[in-house]
């Protein structure tokens, strides 16, 4: 399409599929409205009774009908609200000018999903009353639409719950850390703040799996009606961290993760985290002599003050305890060097 269109549309009062002769964009209440409701008010109906976040899809698509008339259906019991941009070229700026556009149109919404369109959800595996207690998420304040006061907002970036990821994970995570490197890069357009993994039931019959989710922090300084970001190296530090996990723990790639580390501890040499499982990566791989060298380096480190996800246990105990294990397999005179 030449031009880019973007529509925002309350959920439930949209259509998906093309289906008498009409454009993805002419949106009726040709789909299974029934069927949907019906699974809305189940969902809504089954869980307990603790308050239930809101919840905001974005989607970016360029030719993905078929994917797209398959996928809103499936999205319907969970989202409360969507929008979709069409046509885009430059998704970056695409997807941030997006979230601008829900965020004001939708300021209702606690928390955002951006997904892809021929992602399908398996709506039993979230529970939007669990969004505060099962998503680690960063968050962040944005101006209200008046510009009198801010509120938070929690961005959950490729969510992928469901038995799908089961046999995907490994593409998954590619994916993910291909965008982190776009989204740190940026600079003052967006910035990936903290990758998360979650642990989301497969339903009945599967088995529990961890999951991949992606925080996404936007710095929207360039963004009318938003604030400037004020925190974007401490979310650039945290993404670097949380992607190195992801080397480590589901890619087994631990040049990978040892590169991340070290790009963090570059980036805020007073926190000892970085530095931390660097020295705990050696000791795991009995690499004592190594371990202890770095270790060392985390005991002379005083807590910075900093904004986000501090560890005081990490100061308190952590790191004398991990520094102890690494020791208790050297001989005295490879300690002292």
């Amino acid at each position: 399409m030449a031009a880019t269109r973007v529509l925002v549309l309350l959920l439930l009062l949209m259509a998906g599929p093309r289906g008498h002769g009409g454009d993805v964009t002419e949106l009726t209440r040709s789909w299974a409205e029934q069927d949907a409701l019906a699974m809305a008010e189940e969902a809504k109906g089954a869980g307990n009774q603790r308050a239930s976040g809101t919840l905001l899809l974005t989607m970016l698509i360029k030719n993905e009908e078929f994917h797209l008339q398959r996928s809103l259906p499936l999205w319907a019991p969970i989202i409360d609200f969507w929008v979709i941009g069409i046509g885009a070229t430059d998704a970056l700026l695409r997807y941030v000018r997006l979230v601008e556009h829900g965020l004001k149109t939708f300021p209702q919404a606690t928390h955002g999903i951006l997904a892809d369109a021929d992602f399908t959800p398996l709506p039993q595996t979230l529970d939007k009353a669990q969004l505060d207690s099962s998503c680690s998420k960063l968050s962040f304040s944005i101006l209200e639409a008046d510009g009198a006061g801010t509120r938070a907002i929690d961005w959950i970036y490729r969510n992928i719950p469901g038995d799908r990821a089961g046999n995907k994970s490994g593409r998954y995570i590619e994916w993910l850390l291909k965008d982190l490197e776009v989204f740190v890069r940026a600079g003052s357009l967006a910035c990936a703040s903290v990758i998360v993994l979650l642990q989301v039931g497969g339903g009945q019959g599967l088995v529990e799996k961890r999951l991949i989710s992606l925080l996404v922090s936007w710095d929207t300084a360039e963004l009318p009606g938003f604030g400037p970001g004020q925190n974007l190296d401490e979310e650039r530090y945290w993404a670097m961290l949380k992607t190195a996990e992801i080397c480590e723990r589901y890619l087994f790639d631990f040049d990978c993760a040892l590169k991340y580390w070290h790009k963090a501890w570059d980036l805020d040499p007073p926190r000892a985290d970085a530095v931390f499982y660097i020295g705990q990566h050696y000791r795991l791989q009995r690499d004592g002599g190594r371990a202890v060298k770095y270790l060392r380096k985390t005991i002379k480190l005083l807590m910075p003050r900093r904004a986000h996800h501090q560890w005081p246990y990490l100061y308190s105990c952590l790191r004398h305890l991990e520094l102890v294990r690494a020791a208790s397999s050297l001989t005295r005179p490879q300690i002292d060097d």
